[in-house]
């Protein structure tokens, strides 16, 4: 005999995904591809990645002081900005929108 007001069965959690780094407790949040292959991290290990290439980085080009990483980025910002920022007159994006 059936009860009417059984509740539906519950759905399993998904398994959560094996971090790259063993002393984490958080849960892997980021896939990012590395030369070592794929790997899950947590935020705090990802950010951790992300400044040490940056270190790296700068180490390599020669931005060894705070005034040459400032002059380095003001001078990527002109260029970048130069290149993909189109004209637009007022109301362009207006136009567009409606069409």
């Amino acid at each position: 005999m059936a009860t009417k007001n059984r509740p539906p069965p519950k759905t399993p959690e998904p398994e959560r995904p094996a971090l790259s780094c063993d002393r984490c407790v958080d849960p892997a949040r980021v896939r990012v591809r590395t030369a070592a292959g794929w790997q899950n991290l947590c935020h705090k290990c990802d950010d951790r990645r992300i400044h040490a290439e940056g270190e790296d980085y700068c180490n390599t080009h020669g931005l060894d002081t705070l005034e040459k990483q400032k002059a380095y980025c003001r001078a990527m910002l002109k260029r970048g900005i130069a290149k993909s920022a189109p004209a637009r007159e007022p109301g362009q994006d207006d136009k567009e929108a409606t069409a």
